[in-house]
């Protein structure tokens, strides 16, 4: 197991699952400027779709 953590920031809606395989440890989801704060929240809320 590493002893390190590795991050991917991927869009919103895109599968993290193939990263998680390949290795990711965290997956960072990616917002377009100007989107509003309680978008942003309601993601950290709902967590990645199952």
């Amino acid at each position: 197991m590493a002893s390190y953590d590795i991050a991917v920031g991927l869009p919103l809606g895109v599968d993290p699952e193939p990263y998680a395989k390949a290795g990711a440890t965290w997956w960072l989801p990616e917002f377009d400027p100007g989107v509003r704060l309680d978008a942003v929240r309601g993601v950290l809320r709902d967590g990645p779709a199952a």
